[in-house]
């Protein structure tokens, strides 16, 4: 797998589209409360990770997944120990994901935080972790590919990484309590 990048402090998006980051620290400050204008879908790795949206409070395990609609205002408490904190972020457009959804697939759908009982957390089941990650580590091996044909391997990834997502959305399983 590629080099994972360092903590990046920027809150904005370096391409119009979507951007994928991998990131492993052992250390990392405080982050602010803050909000972005597109879609945050983070995948943790490793690490012991509480996730403040809005008023709410997740305690995040590795495998889990967190949905985190545009200005949603949001923020990470990491408790330092030995073991690295290691996860995808992946930030989308909404303008892309809708213009990636069909009539009958809209890629929104599971997505935000309209949802009559919404949870920004996906406590998924291991070998439904292993699909995501395997996913995460494909369009992550295909970001910086400039070969024949990268473009429409990393847009069938996203879309597949998408679909996945509001699949396991849509039918969560246990109800995950805030901390």
């Amino acid at each position: 797998m590629r080099q994972a990048h360092r903590f990046d402090p920027r809150q904005e998006m370096g391409r119009e589209d979507f951007e994928l980051q991998y990131k492993r620290d052992t250390y990392l400050q405080d982050v602010e409360l803050h909000h972005h204008d597109f879609h945050e879908i983070y995948f943790l790795i490793s690490g012991d990770v509480t996730y403040t949206i809005e008023s709410r409070q997740y305690h995040v395990m590795p495998g889990d997944l967190l949905l985190i609609s545009p200005q949603e205002l949001h923020q990470i408490c990491i408790r330092p120990d030995m073991v690295a904190y290691e996860r995808f972020v992946l930030w989308v457009d909404p303008q892309l994901i809708n213009r990636i959804s069909t009539p009958l697939s809209d890629l929104t759908k599971h997505l935000g935080a309209n949802q009559v009982k919404h949870s920004n957390l996906l406590r998924l089941k291991p070998e439904e972790s292993e699909h995501v990650r395997t996913l995460f580590e494909q369009l992550w091996q295909e970001s910086e590919n400039e070969k024949y044909g990268a473009d429409l391997l990393r847009q069938s990834l996203l879309v597949q990484l998408l679909v996945s997502i509001n699949r396991l959305a849509s039918n969560p399983g246990e109800e995950i309590a805030e901390v």
